[in-house]
C-alpha cells in the first residue's frame, strides 16, 4: 500500500494528521479508557474475593505473562499484514474479542461467580489479545501518516491514553464499583467493543479522501529473480516468504543485532523501564512511609503522574516543531535522572507530587521519541516484530526488576529512587551519543 498522501499541509506548511488518524485516534483513545477500566476494576475485585496479599499480586504477575509467551510472535503475525486494512482490520478484531471476554466476566460476576482464578483467566486472555492490538497500532501508524508527523501523531496518541485512561478510565471505575462490582466490566466491555468499530472505519475513510488505489496485480512490473541475497535494510526473509513465525520472528532478532542503531533503542530502553519497574514497585510505601502521604490521598498523589505525562503529550507536539529528535530524546533522559534524584529527595506530599510529575513528564517525553524514532528508522516489514521484542524485553522484564527495587527497599526506602535515577545516567553515559545520532537519522528519509 503506497504511503499517505504528501500534499495535506496545515498553514505553516506543518504536514495535516488528516481525518483518517483521528479516526484512528479515536478508536484508539477508546479502547486505553477500557484500559483504564479494566486495570482498576480487576484489583478492586480481587480484593473483594481474597485478603491474601500473594493471590492480589497475582494479577499483576499474569499481566506480564502474555507477552513473555505471545509477544514476539504477535510481531510476526503484525508483519504478515502489510495493509493498513488488515492492521486495522486485527486491532478491531483482538478489541472485539476483549470485548467479549469483558461480556462474559460481567455476567459471571454479576450473577456470583466471580473467583480469583477466573480473574486470573480473564486478565491473561485480554492481555494475550492486547500482544497483538498494541503491536499492529505501533506497526500501523507510519502508514497512516507521514514521517515527519509522527512525533505529533504519537504525541496525540499518548494525550488521549493519558487522559482516558488515567482521568476517566480509573476514577469511572472506582465510582461504578462502589456502586455494583460488576459495572465495571459492562463499561469495559462496551468501549472495546465501541473501539472495534471505530477502527473499522479507519481505512474507508482514507480512501474516501482521495488515497491511491492499489494497482492491479497485472499491471505492476515484474518482481526482480531472487538472488538469495540478503536485503540491505531489513531481515531475511524478505516479506511473503513462506517462512514460520519463529523464522520470522528470528529474523528480526538477527536484524536488530546486525544494526548499530537498533541495539542502541532496544537497549536503552530495557535500562529504562528497569529504572521505571524499580522506583514504580514501591512507589506507593515510598509515599506513604517516607513522604507521609496519607492513604486516603494517595490517588490524588498518584494523580500528579497523570498531569505531568499529559503536560509532555502536549508539550511534544509544540517542541517537535522547534527542536530535533536527538534534542527531546537525550534531554528526555536527562531530565528523567533528574527527577528521579529529585524523588529520591523529596520530603513531603508537595515536593514529592511535584518530582513524580517531572519523572512522568520525562518519561512521557522519551517513550515519545523512541517510539517516533523506532518507526521512522525501521522498515515497514519489520517493525511489528522490532516492536514486539521491545515490548516482550520491557514488559517481560520488568516483574524482576521490581522485585529488586523490593529487595533494595528493605535496606532503606530512598534507596530504590537513587538506583532508578543512576540506571536513567546510565542511559546518557553509555548510550546518550548512539540515541543523538539514530534520532538524527530517523530525520532523513525512511527506509521502505
Amino acid at each position: 500500500m503506497t504511503g499517505p498522501s504528501r500534499d495535506r499541509t496545515r498553514a505553516g506548511g506543518r504536514p495535516s494528521l488528516g481525518a483518517p488518524f483521528l479516526t484512528f485516534w479515536a478508536g484508539y483513545s477508546a479502547s486505553n479508557l477500557a484500559d483504564g477500566v479494566l486495570l482498576t476494576a480487576l484489583p478492586l475485585l480481587a480484593v473483594a474475593l481474597t485478603d491474601d496479599p500473594l493471590l492480589i499480586s497475582g494479577l499483576t504477575a499474569v499481566w506480564y505473562l502474555p507477552w513473555l509467551l505471545f509477544g514476539l510472535p504477535a510481531g510476526a503475525l503484525a508483519d504478515r499484514l502489510p495493509r493498513l486494512r488488515s492492521m486495522a482490520a486485527a486491532m478491531a478484531a483482538a478489541n472485539a474479542v476483549r470485548a467479549a471476554i469483558g461480556l462474559a466476566l460481567f455476567l459471571l460476576t454479576l450473577f456470583g461467580y466471580a473467583n480469583i482464578l477466573l480473574l486470573y483467566t480473564a486478565m491473561f486472555l485480554l492481555v494475550t489479545c492486547e500482544t497483538l492490538y498494541d503491536t499492529a497500532g505501533k506497526a500501523a501508524l507510519p502508514q497512516l501518516v507521514d514521517r515527519p508527523a509522527l512525533d505529533r501523531a504519537n504525541g496525540r496518541l499518548e494525550a488521549g491514553r493519558s487522559v482516558a485512561e488515567d482521568f476517566l478510565g480509573s476514577p469511572a471505575a472506582g465510582l461504578l464499583f462502589a456502586v455494583a462490582a460488576a459495572l465495571p466490566l459492562a463499561l469495559n466491555s462496551g468501549m472495546y467493543l465501541a473501539s472495534a468499530l471505530v477502527l473499522l472505519a479507519v481505512v474507508p475513510r482514507r480512501r474516501r479522501e482521495g488515497a491511491p488505489r492499489a494497482v492491479p496485480r497485472a499491471a505492476q512490473a515484474p518482481r526482480p529473480r531472487d538472488t538469495g541475497a540478503r536485503p540491505p535494510d531489513g531481515p531475511d526473509p524478505a516479506p511473503g516468504a513462506p517462512a514460520g513465525l519463529f523464522r520470522e520472528t528470528a529474523a528480526a532478532l538477527a536484524f536488530i543485532r546486525r544494526t548499530p542503531d537498533q541495539r542502541t533503542l532496544l537497549l536503552s530502553a530495557v535500562v529504562a523501564a528497569a529504572a521505571a519497574a524499580v522506583f514504580n514497585a514501591v512507589l506507593v510505601i515510598y509515599a506513604v512511609d517516607a513522604l507521609h502521604v496519607p492513604e486516603r490521598f494517595y490517588g490524588v498523589f498518584l494523580s500528579a503522574a497523570a498531569v505531568g505525562a499529559l503536560a509532555a503529550a502536549v508539550a511534544v507536539e509544540t517542541a517537535a516543531a522547534r527542536l530535533s529528535r536527538s534534542v527531546l530524546l537525550v534531554g528526555g533522559h536527562a531530565l528523567l535522572a533528574l527527577a528521579l534524584g529529585s524523588l529520591a529527595l523529596a520530603t513531603g506530599f508537595l515536593t514529592g507530587a511535584l518530582a513524580l510529575a517531572a519523572v512522568s513528564f520525562a518519561i512521557t517525553v522519551v517513550n515519545i521519541q523512541a517510539v517516533t524514532v523506532l518507526q521512522s528508522i525501521t522498515p515497514n516489514h519489520v517493525l511489528g516484530r522490532v516492536v514486539s521484542v521491545r515490548r516482550t524485553l520491557t514488559r517481560g522484564l520488568s516483574p524482576l526488576f521490581a522485585v529488586g527495587g523490593g529487595l533494595l527497599a528493605r535496606v532503606d526506602l530512598h534507596l530504590p529512587m537513587f538506583v532508578a535515577g543512576g540506571a536513567a545516567l546510565v542511559v546518557l553515559a553509555v548510550f546518550g551519543r548512539a540515541l543523538a545520532a539514530a534520532a538524527r537519522g530517523s530525520e532523513r528519509p525512511a527506509p521502505v
